[in-house]
Protein backbone atom coordinates (compact mmCIF):
# COMPACT_ATOMS: atom_id res chain seq x y z
CA UNK A 1 0.00 0.00 0.00
CA UNK A 2 1.94 3.36 -1.16
CA UNK A 3 1.68 6.33 1.57
CA UNK A 4 4.20 8.19 0.66
CA UNK A 5 3.41 11.54 -1.18
CA UNK A 6 6.82 11.80 -2.67
CA UNK A 7 6.31 10.20 -5.95
CA UNK A 8 9.08 7.92 -5.79
CA UNK A 9 8.69 4.16 -7.01
CA UNK A 10 7.88 1.30 -4.42
CA UNK A 11 9.11 -1.81 -7.06
CA UNK A 12 7.92 -5.45 -6.20
CA UNK A 13 10.23 -7.74 -7.94
CA UNK A 14 9.80 -11.76 -7.97
CA UNK A 15 12.73 -13.64 -6.27
CA UNK A 16 15.15 -15.14 -9.44
CA UNK A 17 13.08 -16.07 -12.20
CA UNK A 18 9.81 -15.97 -11.02
CA UNK A 19 7.20 -12.98 -12.62
CA UNK A 20 4.20 -11.28 -11.47
CA UNK A 21 1.71 -10.72 -14.49
CA UNK A 22 4.24 -12.08 -16.40
CA UNK A 23 6.18 -9.57 -15.80
CA UNK A 24 9.56 -9.59 -13.55
CA UNK A 25 8.87 -6.77 -11.72
CA UNK A 26 5.82 -4.37 -10.66
CA UNK A 27 5.43 -1.01 -9.08
CA UNK A 28 3.58 1.71 -7.57
CA UNK A 29 3.80 5.26 -7.30
CA UNK A 30 0.67 7.32 -7.05
CA UNK A 31 -0.73 7.80 -3.39
CA UNK A 32 -3.32 5.75 -1.91
CA UNK A 33 -2.57 3.15 -4.73
CA UNK A 34 -2.41 -0.59 -3.54
CA UNK A 35 -1.30 -4.56 -4.71
CA UNK A 36 -2.81 -7.63 -3.58
CA UNK A 37 0.48 -10.37 -4.87
CA UNK A 38 -1.32 -14.11 -5.11
CA UNK A 39 0.84 -17.39 -5.59
CA UNK A 40 -0.79 -20.00 -7.63
CA UNK A 41 2.12 -22.15 -6.79
CA UNK A 42 3.99 -21.59 -9.75
CA UNK A 43 3.73 -18.04 -10.98
CA UNK A 44 2.84 -14.81 -9.23
CA UNK A 45 -0.21 -12.59 -9.20
CA UNK A 46 -1.13 -9.17 -9.02
CA UNK A 47 -4.28 -7.31 -8.38
CA UNK A 48 -3.53 -3.29 -8.46
CA UNK A 49 -5.93 -0.77 -6.93
CA UNK A 50 -5.87 3.05 -7.42
CA UNK A 51 -7.83 4.65 -5.08
CA UNK A 52 -7.44 7.92 -6.76
CA UNK A 53 -8.53 9.87 -3.98
CA UNK A 54 -5.89 10.91 -1.70
CA UNK A 55 -8.67 13.04 -0.45
CA UNK A 56 -12.69 13.62 -0.90
CA UNK A 57 -12.33 16.84 -3.02
CA UNK A 58 -9.03 15.26 -5.17
CA UNK A 59 -9.79 14.79 -9.16
CA UNK A 60 -7.56 12.19 -11.30
CA UNK A 61 -7.50 12.82 -14.95
CA UNK A 62 -6.03 10.67 -17.79
CA UNK A 63 -5.32 11.06 -21.22
CA UNK A 64 -4.07 8.63 -24.19
CA UNK A 65 -4.74 10.53 -27.02
CA UNK A 66 -6.53 7.67 -28.44
CA UNK A 67 -10.00 9.21 -29.08
CA UNK A 68 -10.88 12.61 -31.71
CA UNK A 69 -8.45 11.74 -34.09
CA UNK A 70 -7.80 14.69 -36.46
CA UNK A 71 -5.92 18.12 -36.74
CA UNK A 72 -8.69 20.62 -35.60
CA UNK A 73 -7.53 23.54 -33.25
CA UNK A 74 -11.14 23.41 -31.48
CA UNK A 75 -11.30 22.61 -27.95
CA UNK A 76 -12.87 19.32 -26.76
CA UNK A 77 -11.25 17.74 -30.43
CA UNK A 78 -7.70 17.57 -29.19
CA UNK A 79 -7.69 14.08 -27.45
CA UNK A 80 -9.83 12.87 -25.06
CA UNK A 81 -10.11 15.68 -22.28
CA UNK A 82 -10.12 18.32 -24.51
CA UNK A 83 -6.79 20.27 -24.45
CA UNK A 84 -6.29 23.18 -26.79
CA UNK A 85 -3.60 23.78 -29.38
CA UNK A 86 -2.76 27.57 -30.26
CA UNK A 87 -0.01 29.60 -30.98
CA UNK A 88 1.27 30.05 -34.63
CA UNK A 89 2.93 26.41 -34.84
CA UNK A 90 0.86 23.79 -35.97
CA UNK A 91 -0.47 20.14 -35.13
CA UNK A 92 -0.40 17.19 -36.99
CA UNK A 93 -3.20 15.28 -35.26
CA UNK A 94 -2.56 11.46 -33.88
CA UNK A 95 -0.92 8.79 -35.57
CA UNK A 96 -0.53 5.44 -34.70
CA UNK A 97 3.23 4.90 -33.67
CA UNK A 98 4.90 1.29 -34.01
CA UNK A 99 6.65 1.83 -31.11
CA UNK A 100 5.29 -0.61 -27.96
CA UNK A 101 2.62 0.34 -25.37
CA UNK A 102 2.55 3.87 -27.37
CA UNK A 103 -0.76 3.67 -28.86
CA UNK A 104 -2.48 6.79 -29.39
CA UNK A 105 0.16 10.01 -30.16
CA UNK A 106 -0.45 13.77 -31.38
CA UNK A 107 2.43 15.33 -32.88
CA UNK A 108 2.73 19.00 -32.12
CA UNK A 109 4.62 21.37 -34.55
CA UNK A 110 5.93 24.47 -35.59
CA UNK A 111 5.99 26.21 -38.55
CA UNK A 112 9.55 27.14 -40.28
CA UNK A 113 9.70 30.32 -39.39
CA UNK A 114 11.90 31.99 -36.59
CA UNK A 115 10.31 32.89 -33.17
CA UNK A 116 6.85 30.77 -33.81
CA UNK A 117 6.16 28.08 -31.30
CA UNK A 118 3.01 25.54 -30.24
CA UNK A 119 1.25 25.66 -27.07
CA UNK A 120 -1.02 22.51 -25.98
CA UNK A 121 -2.88 23.13 -22.77
CA UNK A 122 -5.77 21.70 -20.67
CA UNK A 123 -7.92 24.58 -20.85
CA UNK A 124 -10.68 26.57 -23.07
CA UNK A 125 -8.25 29.51 -22.82
CA UNK A 126 -4.80 29.99 -21.75
CA UNK A 127 -6.27 32.11 -18.61
CA UNK A 128 -8.46 29.39 -17.71
CA UNK A 129 -6.21 27.43 -14.94
CA UNK A 130 -7.08 24.12 -13.68
CA UNK A 131 -5.78 23.92 -10.02
CA UNK A 132 -4.57 25.86 -7.65
CA UNK A 133 -0.50 25.05 -6.87
CA UNK A 134 -0.92 25.73 -3.14
CA UNK A 135 -3.14 22.62 -2.78
CA UNK A 136 -0.96 19.24 -3.39
CA UNK A 137 -0.58 18.30 -7.49
CA UNK A 138 0.34 15.81 -9.77
CA UNK A 139 1.30 16.19 -13.09
CA UNK A 140 2.52 13.00 -15.40
CA UNK A 141 3.52 13.82 -19.15
CA UNK A 142 4.99 11.24 -21.51
CA UNK A 143 6.85 12.99 -24.47
CA UNK A 144 9.70 12.73 -27.00
CA UNK A 145 11.46 15.13 -29.35
CA UNK A 146 10.31 14.32 -32.50
CA UNK A 147 13.03 16.35 -35.40
CA UNK A 148 16.58 18.09 -34.22
CA UNK A 149 16.96 18.88 -30.79
CA UNK A 150 19.11 22.18 -31.90
CA UNK A 151 17.81 25.65 -31.66
CA UNK A 152 14.27 24.86 -29.94
CA UNK A 153 13.31 25.21 -26.27
CA UNK A 154 10.86 21.95 -24.72
CA UNK A 155 8.61 23.29 -21.74
CA UNK A 156 6.49 20.71 -19.98
CA UNK A 157 4.95 21.03 -16.83
CA UNK A 158 2.55 23.83 -15.68
CA UNK A 159 2.43 27.14 -16.28
CA UNK A 160 -0.13 30.25 -14.89
CA UNK A 161 -0.65 31.75 -18.19
CA UNK A 162 0.23 29.43 -21.44
CA UNK A 163 0.80 32.11 -24.17
CA UNK A 164 4.21 32.66 -26.09
CA UNK A 165 5.01 36.12 -24.66
CA UNK A 166 4.43 35.44 -20.69
CA UNK A 167 4.83 31.42 -20.15
CA UNK A 168 8.30 31.98 -18.88
CA UNK A 169 7.77 34.97 -16.89
CA UNK A 170 4.11 33.13 -15.26
CA UNK A 171 4.59 31.28 -12.27
CA UNK A 172 5.01 27.85 -12.81
CA UNK A 173 6.85 24.35 -11.97
CA UNK A 174 8.00 22.59 -15.39
CA UNK A 175 10.86 20.53 -17.37
CA UNK A 176 12.60 22.64 -19.47
CA UNK A 177 15.22 22.02 -22.27
CA UNK A 178 16.61 25.10 -24.03
CA UNK A 179 18.98 24.75 -26.67
CA UNK A 180 20.67 27.56 -26.21
CA UNK A 181 21.32 27.97 -22.47
CA UNK A 182 19.30 31.04 -22.09
CA UNK A 183 16.47 29.94 -20.04
CA UNK A 184 18.17 26.97 -18.19
CA UNK A 185 21.03 28.39 -16.46
CA UNK A 186 23.19 28.08 -19.72
CA UNK A 187 22.13 24.31 -19.82
CA UNK A 188 22.00 22.97 -23.61
CA UNK A 189 22.50 19.36 -23.29
CA UNK A 190 19.72 18.10 -20.54
CA UNK A 191 16.31 18.49 -18.83
CA UNK A 192 16.19 21.19 -16.36
CA UNK A 193 13.77 21.68 -13.63
CA UNK A 194 12.00 25.39 -14.06
CA UNK A 195 10.07 26.79 -10.67
CA UNK A 196 8.63 30.33 -10.84
CA UNK A 197 7.48 32.25 -7.39
CA UNK A 198 4.84 34.69 -7.73
CA UNK A 199 7.57 37.46 -6.52
CA UNK A 200 8.79 36.31 -10.16
CA UNK A 201 12.39 34.43 -9.45
CA UNK A 202 13.02 31.07 -10.96
CA UNK A 203 15.13 28.53 -9.94
CA UNK A 204 16.56 26.14 -12.02
CA UNK A 205 18.28 23.18 -11.59
CA UNK A 206 20.53 21.12 -14.23
CA UNK A 207 19.17 17.27 -14.27
CA UNK A 208 21.94 14.68 -15.76
CA UNK A 209 19.59 13.37 -18.22
CA UNK A 210 20.32 14.04 -21.50
CA UNK A 211 17.72 14.59 -24.52
CA UNK A 212 18.42 12.53 -26.80
CA UNK A 213 16.25 12.93 -30.29
CA UNK A 214 12.99 10.40 -30.59
CA UNK A 215 13.35 9.24 -27.07
CA UNK A 216 10.66 9.04 -24.79
CA UNK A 217 10.58 10.45 -21.74
CA UNK A 218 7.99 10.20 -18.81
CA UNK A 219 8.45 13.64 -17.29
CA UNK A 220 6.77 14.13 -13.89
CA UNK A 221 6.29 17.04 -11.66
CA UNK A 222 4.58 16.93 -8.26
CA UNK A 223 4.09 19.29 -4.76
CA UNK A 224 4.52 17.16 -1.52
CA UNK A 225 3.61 19.59 1.08
CA UNK A 226 5.57 22.64 0.30
CA UNK A 227 8.20 20.50 -2.15
CA UNK A 228 8.20 20.39 -5.86
CA UNK A 229 9.52 17.01 -6.84
CA UNK A 230 10.56 16.19 -10.24
CA UNK A 231 11.07 12.51 -11.85
CA UNK A 232 12.18 11.52 -15.08
CA UNK A 233 11.52 7.48 -15.96
CA UNK A 234 10.27 7.26 -12.13
CA UNK A 235 13.47 8.50 -10.83
CA UNK A 236 13.50 11.67 -8.54
CA UNK A 237 15.94 14.26 -10.21
CA UNK A 238 15.51 17.67 -8.40
CA UNK A 239 13.57 18.82 -5.46
CA UNK A 240 12.53 22.76 -5.21
CA UNK A 241 11.65 24.22 -1.64
CA UNK A 242 12.09 27.52 -2.76
CA UNK A 243 10.95 30.02 -5.48
CA UNK A 244 7.57 27.63 -5.05
CA UNK A 245 4.15 29.02 -7.37
CA UNK A 246 1.28 29.29 -5.59
CA UNK A 247 -1.49 30.13 -7.85
CA UNK A 248 -3.54 28.71 -10.33
CA UNK A 249 -1.91 26.63 -13.14
CA UNK A 250 -2.41 24.56 -15.97
CA UNK A 251 -0.78 21.58 -17.61
CA UNK A 252 0.91 22.21 -20.60
CA UNK A 253 3.06 21.84 -23.33
CA UNK A 254 5.20 24.34 -25.24
CA UNK A 255 7.84 24.22 -28.27
CA UNK A 256 9.53 27.79 -29.35
CA UNK A 257 11.71 27.17 -32.11
CA UNK A 258 14.69 30.19 -32.78
CA UNK A 259 15.68 28.83 -36.27
CA UNK A 260 13.81 28.90 -39.66
CA UNK A 261 13.62 24.75 -39.33
CA UNK A 262 9.75 23.22 -38.03
CA UNK A 263 10.51 21.76 -35.02
CA UNK A 264 8.16 19.01 -33.04
CA UNK A 265 7.66 16.96 -30.14
CA UNK A 266 5.05 14.03 -29.88
CA UNK A 267 2.52 13.75 -27.38
CA UNK A 268 1.80 10.02 -25.97
CA UNK A 269 -0.10 10.68 -22.50
CA UNK A 270 -0.91 12.51 -19.35
CA UNK A 271 -1.93 11.84 -15.75
CA UNK A 272 -3.23 14.60 -13.42
CA UNK A 273 -3.92 14.86 -10.28
CA UNK A 274 -4.81 17.82 -7.74
CA UNK A 275 -8.10 19.70 -6.16
CA UNK A 276 -9.95 21.34 -8.61
CA UNK A 277 -10.45 25.50 -8.91
CA UNK A 278 -12.92 26.65 -7.77
CA UNK A 279 -13.77 24.56 -4.91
Amino acid sequence: FYIATTGTAVTIDGDAADTINGRTSISMKYPRTAVDVYSDGTNWHAIYADQIYARENYAVYTDDCLSSIGTSTTVGIQCTLGWTDTGTGTETGLMIDSVVDHPGIKQLGTTATSGDDNFFFLASTAALNTFDSDDTFDLTFIVRPATAITTVNYAVGANLNTVSATYLTSENAMFMFDSAGTNTGGDTTHWVCRTRSSGGTDQTTATAITVTLNQWYNLRVLKDSGTIRFLIDDVNVCNHSTQIPSGPLNPFIAIDILTTSARAMDFDYFRGSWVPSGR
